[in-house]
């Protein structure tokens, strides 16, 4: 059984914690930016060890959204053909009208639940990737999901996972937010983490990758600087503002009335502390992959 807790609305299949992201123009443009300015502050698509690892032809990008990161990786080698697929059909929709206003001919997009089989040959593809699954996925539902990954990667590909942790900041209210968000989590059981106080999937990216059989395992992480001034300061406090009232639904539905006033009080008191030039902010990024190991030498697994 697919594993889907506190689904916001019984009747939809989606459950991105963000309830009706997929119909919001607001929420797709924030998307949209979110994915370009990672991938300018991160300065690469994957890191450079993948491409030593295993020849990438074909790829696989995971609940694409809007389409961005596997536009610019269909964009950055022509001869590449990349698949994205998301559980939302105007998800979908409007990453294959950006690809055509685009130009970017060599990419394709298919409406798909990741939670589900997935609908594609074994050894299909030389890379799968994954960007922020923590938005809908379990921690019940990581391994039938990387199983099924290693079915439909070929022979030494490589899977490529990248999660979030919101990190630090100078201000009292958001670190609150943060707290409250994942407790949120925590208790929709959508959190690995074991106090409520994180959301802690980035610790378990390689524990995962290990358990489910792949190997070697390695990671990078990212820092993105959200102090004031910085590159990344308006798209965060822009990010904050949007996810905080897109949550509402979800907040109100696990946690109560209670938390969702209070999530409104100290969005208020954030804003005004990140608009304040002494805000200082860092989050984080990791990035770990593994390869299927079939075809590799026992010797050569992590």
């Amino acid at each position: 059984m697919v594993d889907r807790p506190f689904d916001i609305d019984a009747g939809e299949a989606n459950t991105y914690f963000i309830y009706a992201a997929e119909r919001n123009g607001v929420e797709l443009a924030r998307l949209i930016r979110q994915a370009q300015l990672v991938l300018e502050l991160q300065g690469e698509l994957f890191p450079d060890q993948l491409e030593r690892i295993t020849s990438l032809h074909r790829i696989l990008d995971v609940a694409c959204g809007p389409g961005g990161w596997a536009i610019e990786a269909a964009r950055a080698c022509p001869a590449r053909h990349v698949v994205g697929f998301d559980v939302s059909l105007p998800m979908i929709e409007h990453a294959q009208m950006f690809a055509e206003a685009e130009g970017v001919t060599n990419v394709e997009f298919l409406q798909m639940d990741a939670l589900g089989p997935l609908d594609f040959p074994d050894a299909s593809f030389d890379m799968i990737n994954g960007n922020y699954l923590y938005t809908f996925m379990t921690p019940r539902a990581w391994p039938a999901f990387l199983q099924e990954c290693k079915r439909v990667l070929r022979p030494g590909g490589v899977i490529k996972v990248t999660e979030m942790e919101y990190g630090i900041t100078s201000s009292p209210a958001a670190e609150e937010l943060y707290r409250l968000w994942a407790r949120t989590m925590k208790q929709a059981g959508r959190s690995f983490s074991c106090d409520g106080e994180h959301h802690g999937t980035t610790a378990m990216l390689r524990p995962l990758l290990r358990a489910a059989g792949y190997g070697p395992i390695g990671h990078k992480a990212y820092a993105l600087d959200s102090s004031y001034g910085s590159p990344w300061h308006h798209a965060f406090l822009e990010d904050l503002i949007t996810i905080c009232r897109h949550m509402q639904p979800f907040v109100r539905r696990v946690a109560g009335e209670e938390a969702l006033r209070r999530q409104q009080e100290l969005l208020k008191e954030s804003v005004g502390d990140i608009r304040a030039p002494g805000f200082t902010g860092i989050v984080y990024l990791l990035t770990a992959w593994g390869v299927n190991p079939a075809s590799l030498p026992e010797g050569g697994r992590d």
